[in-house]
């Protein structure tokens, strides 16, 4: 009698899920990639009158002089208004990255200060200074 009973309930809807869960594994996937791109690529920032310039998000941040006072952002070449945007926009950072600086040739003293000065300005402390090769 038992048996009758569970013989005469409707039929069970069923809904296939297989498409489902793999339109998830492929937006999970495709979200992945997509952050793994953002978080390794180059920040566009503009500057006053200038051309955008990118900032290099690897850390820390070499920062090249030399004695003519060009410098150098992880190797891209940038003038004084660059680096004066792209300090602005490390200092108004969360967690600050460090910045390592690199005379190269003859630079002076002076123009070491001068950097120095900027960086202090905007309370920038995570600084090195590498040894002039």
């Amino acid at each position: 009698m038992y048996t009758s009973h569970l013989l005469e309930r409707a039929p069970f809807a069923s809904i296939n899920i297989t498409p489902l869960v793999g339109m998830l594994c492929a937006l999970i996937s495709l979200f992945a990639l997509s952050a793994h791109d953002v978080r390794s690529s180059n920040i566009p920032i503009s500057s006053p009158d200038g051309p955008p310039c990118f900032l290099p998000m690897s850390l820390p941040i070499e920062l090249k002089i030399d004695d003519s006072e060009v410098f150098y952002w992880n190797g891209t070449r940038i003038d004084r208004r660059q680096l004066a945007g792209q300090l602005e926009i490390l200092s108004e950072m969360k967690t600050q990255p460090s910045i390592v600086i690199s005379p190269r040739g003859s630079t002076t003293y002076q123009q070491l200060t001068d950097l120095l000065d900027q960086l202090d300005s905007r309370s920038l402390v995570r600084r090195n200074l590498a040894q002039a090769r």
